[in-house]
């Protein structure tokens, strides 16, 4: 036996295995949508940021790189740059984008 051929079982075997750890795509849908509903259902973090009438957690790695307008903040974590846009007519306790 030539060590092609011994190459190409080891080869298909460690395919083989590969392929049978793998979650499926349900079940990889599954545990994100759980992952989702129990940070959600947590309790929100106390507020590090105010800006105008707006308190907001903002974890230490990231930082505010405009605050113009109350309603739109620019926040950063390195290169990546977020908008956070805050709507004053929605409740609180909305869950309209968790149900949307």
């Amino acid at each position: 036996m030539s060590y092609k051929w011994l190459k190409a079982i080891g080869l298909t075997l460690l395919l083989l295995m590969l392929s049978g750890c793998n979650q499926s795509i349900d079940e990889q849908i599954a545990n994100g949508l759980q992952f989702t509903e129990t940070v959600f259902a947590e309790e929100p973090e106390e507020h590090t940021e105010e800006i105008g009438d707006i308190n907001f957690y903002l974890p230490s790695n990231f930082k505010v790189e405009d605050s113009s307008d109350a309603y739109n903040i620019v926040i950063s974590k390195g290169k990546e740059s977020y908008i956070l846009f805050i709507n004053d007519r929605e409740a609180p306790n909305s869950n309209f984008i968790i149900n949307f």
